[in-house]
């Protein structure tokens, strides 16, 4: 599938994708009381210009001034062409990412007694590499060509699980679910970020490097992982018409972990062609870029965690459901893959929720309500931070404590067999209630490489007070036995910040979209022929913003803009 963004530097749109992706799949049914599914998935990725990167804040706004010794300042400087706002044209170095992914996975159920035993194992594996640039144009004066930091991503991948559970049959006064669960998994991460924005080489004093060394920073990262878990719910119906849900898991997670931090040469910060400095060397450009050679403070470590769950449901009348649910939710800590010897700890959830599920009008109309809230303790957020040579390091952090609370509102009425209309709303409230540690905007960023702020009271990422979608489906007879569908659906966001640094310059503006199919088949849809468009209304919007690494732009990842397709479908 070609891309969307024209690449001017490369002469190419992007992404450029080719995948394919197959499934082998089997039942096996011995006996009336013994059934086998199994399953094998295999899906391969080749992408280039994955990272179809495109400027939106260069040259950089005022306060905020940038010098020719910076990356943006540097390019316009010689000439390169100014992007003040979101579109489809990026001038970024190569880039791509290819990925292949396996997976098996085999459910075995056997009947014992009143109910069904079954046992679920799986496996994955999965390997990544890719090439993107922070610096999403071409650098003049970049060491050894026009990039002025590349990042080479590697990863490897691999999980065996386990999972066995008894359930009996249900409908009864009292019901119940019990299980374990068992996984192993093991990740090898390893990075090569090339530092040639600026001539690192020419700054050692050990006359072991010049100006034309491609300096590249290599970070390597094994974890193995050992999850254990134990599980249990119940249901009761002690009168008509009320149920009483009560959940518990407890979950043992234990990791190891090992780093390997070096600093070296390479063409291009690819695997193949980095050679690493000696240790005198090393240990001088450890202090020059910021990097952090010795090991995790812990190398090994457990979390485990009791999290209950309670609710009940009563049915106010034939299709008026109401309840209320708690439950106690958890995330172990880990190891961040970077040149920080970064480590985080685990983060816990209350959740509560509290709605009704209904139907009224002879059921031709549907209105499922939800109030929420969720209160974190120790929030693993994504977040950024700028080191001693001004790149980007992408770590995990615990902010103190978070709150996320809000509405949603689901409706869908049939009007008449020919035409149902739904609408989807929430309004969300999600915010750091407490966070005095976290990362800058690009402002503070300028201002200070060093800064910190207090995020307390400010709104978490991703997370827009509003948003929704209103959609139609429209089925009206033509000629003989067939019918042309009609779906218009138009969905909405009110904006949101794109990074857990609450910036403005990092941040989606609201916006609505329209997307329309319009179909045409036989009555009993056996098949359908079907052209569908997708932002008809050609908003521009991006899911991802960050600073540029050693300036103070930005940049973008945009969304596809308004695309027009032809599909066929047949039922079997």
């Amino acid at each position: 599938m070609d891309g969307y963004v024209y690449n001017r530097a490369l002469d190419q749109n992007g992404p450029h994708e080719r995948t394919g992706q197959g499934r082998i799949s089997a039942r096996w049914e011995p006996t009336s009381s013994f059934r086998s599914d199994n399953r094998i998935d295999y899906f391969r990725s080749r992408v280039n210009n994955a990272y179809s990167f495109v400027l939106t804040g260069c040259p950089v706004s005022a306060p905020i001034v940038e010098t020719a010794a910076k990356s943006c300042g540097s390019y316009l400087a010689a000439g390169g062409r100014p992007y003040t706002s979101l579109g489809y044209e990026s001038v970024s170095p190569k880039n791509f990412a290819n990925v292949n992914f396996w997976e098996a996975s085999s459910t075995n159920a056997l009947d014992v007694g009143p109910g069904t035993l079954s046992a679920i194992t799986g496996y994955i594996n999965q390997k990544v590499n890719a090439l993107t640039q922070p610096i999403p144009l071409p650098l003049p004066g970049a060491v050894g060509g026009n990039q002025g930091s590349p990042v080479y991503l590697g990863e490897r991948f691999h999980q065996f699980s386990q999972e066995v559970r008894y359930q009996p049959q249900t409908g009864g006064t009292f019901e119940y679910m019990f299980g374990g669960y068992y996984s192993n998994s093991h990740l090898y991460n390893y990075n090569y970020v090339g530092f040639f924005f600026l001539p690192f080489g020419a700054f050692s004093p050990l006359g072991t490097t010049n100006a034309a060394t491609q300096v590249t920073g290599s970070p390597k990262l094994h974890e193995d992982d050992r999850t254990l878990s134990a599980f249990a719910s119940l249901t009761v119906r002690p009168i008509a018409r009320v149920r009483i849900n009560l959940g518990a898991r407890y979950s043992n997670i234990h990791k190891e972990a090992v780093r390997d931090v070096t600093l070296g040469t390479s063409t291009g910060a690819v695997p193949s062609t980095y050679v690493p400095f000696t240790s005198p060397t090393l240990n001088v450009y450890a202090g020059i870029l910021g990097a952090d050679l010795g090991q995790f403070a812990q190398l090994k470590r457990t979390d485990d965690k009791f999290m209950p769950s309670a609710g009940i449901q009563y049915d106010a009348a034939k299709d008026v459901m109401l309840y209320a649910t708690y439950s106690k939710g958890f995330k172990a800590g880990g190891y961040s893959a970077a040149s920080l010897a970064n480590s985080f700890e685990p983060e816990t959830v209350n959740a509560y929720e509290v709605g009704m599920k209904s139907r009224f009008l002879d059921r031709r109309l549907t209105l499922n309500t939800a109030v929420f809230r969720s209160d974190y303790s120790n929030l693993q957020e994504s977040t950024i931070v700028i080191s001693n040579a001004g790149t980007i390091i992408s770590l995990v952090q615990n902010a103190a404590k978070s709150r996320s609370q809000g509405v949603e509102v689901s409706a869908s009425c049939r009007v008449s067999t020919e035409f149902t209309l739904s609408a989807d709303v929430a309004g969300l409230d999600s915010k750091y209630t407490t966070y005095t540690n976290g990362a800058c905007t690009v402002l503070g960023n300028f201002l200070s490489t060093t800064c910190r702020q207090d995020l307390s009271g400010k709104r978490r990422p991703y997370a827009p007070k509003w948003s929704g979608n209103i959609a139609a489906n429209i089925s009206l007879p033509v000629a003989s036995d067939y019918r042309l569908h009609i779906d218009p659906v138009m969905y909405f966001s009110s904006k949101f910040f794109e990074s857990a640094t609450a910036d403005p310059l990092l941040t989606q503006k609201g916006y609505a979209k329209f997307d329309l199919r319009l179909g045409v088949g036989p009555s009993n849809e056996r098949w359908m022929l079907s052209v569908i468009g997708k932002n008809l209304s050609n908003v521009a919007t991006s899911g991802f913003r960050q600073q540029v690494t050693n300036s103070s732009a930005v940049y973008a990842l945009p969304d596809r803009p308004r695309a027009i397709a032809l599909q066929f479908s047949i039922k079997g």
